[in-house]
């Protein structure tokens, strides 16, 4: 029997994998060919263009979902077959198509991917300034947070009314909870999808470091870039902040984790919150 390890390297046109198992490895490139134009909806993974792939999340059917930034849709690919096909955008850049197939909207620039336990799924949209969801169903698309203009607005209100800024990540928790990481406002906002209210749980317009052990909601937080939900706890990557948090949501409060919130590369080997990073984009 195999026991293979698959890593998910992301170049700016395709995808790799490494599998490996104990006497063998090999490298891949199942997905894409290396060029970024939009050739097509459908077909074999190796025969497919991919323009700016980014987040990869492995659906509940086992298939693994890209959002492809510059083609503006998102991709399923699955192992089983080595196909791959469009499952939300028409590859046109625009905002369009709510209440239809999630096949027939058109998107913009759709950076990550969640599935939700009843296998709802929803993206990110960073210059539609919103979240959108495609019904597990009937593959409808609807928008759960955002007006898709660019701005702040609308807490303790419906998130369909709320204004957001370049969202570029977000997270569901075990409790019907939707994260986002709206980084143009620095804040972190959260969604209860049963009621469709939209709160700020962290943030605030000052453009400033955390402060270790403070409570999150009404106090800095610099560029929150990407989100990570394990345990009741929201891992946090800032990405102007150059640095790692995590926010225990039962407390409210912030724990600096890694990084000194300087610019810079280094630290290996040492404390991590001795160590500098540049700008981290992702967290898993």
């Amino acid at each position: 029997m195999f026991h293979w390890v698959m890593i998910i390297v992301l170049s700016t046109l395709s995808l790799s994998t490494i599998r490996a198992n104990e006497s063998v490895q090999t490298i891949d490139s199942p997905i894409g060919t290396g060029k970024k134009e939009n050739n097509g909806d459908a077909g074999d993974a190796d025969r497919i263009n991919i323009g700016q792939p980014f987040g990869v999340e492995v659906g509940p059917n086992g298939s693994m979902f890209i959002t492809e930034v510059e083609n503006h849709r998102v991709l399923e690919y699955s192992p089983s077959t080595g196909k791959v096909s469009t499952v939300a955008g028409t590859g046109v850049k625009g905002l369009a198509g709510d209440g239809g197939l999630a096949t027939e909207a058109d998107l913009n620039e759709p950076y990550e991917v969640r599935f939700a336990e009843n296998g709802d799924m929803y993206f990110v949209e960073m210059k539609n300034h919103l979240v959108r969801k495609v019904d597990a169903k009937t593959k409808t698309i609807t928008t759960v947070a955002g007006t898709g203009v660019q701005g702040y607005s609308g807490d303790q209100g419906p998130a369909t009314k709320a204004m957001l800024s370049n969202p570029h990540s977000i997270a569901l928790d075990d409790h019907g909870n939707l994260y986002i990481a709206d980084i143009g406002n620095h804040r972190i906002r959260r969604v209860e999808l049963k009621t469709g209210l939209i709160t700020s749980i962290a943030g605030s317009s000052k453009r400033t470091l955390p402060v270790d052990g403070q409570v999150a909601k009404g106090n800095p937080i610099l560029g929150p870039r990407a989100l990570y939900y394990q345990n009741n706890t929201l891992w946090i990557a800032l990405r102007e902040g150059h640095s790692i948090w995590k926010l225990e949501l039962a407390s409210g409060r912030l724990k600096h984790l890694a990084g000194t919130g300087s610019k810079g590369y280094s630290g290996d080997g040492a404390a991590p919150l001795s160590a500098t990073f540049n700008g981290p984009k992702g967290i898993v």
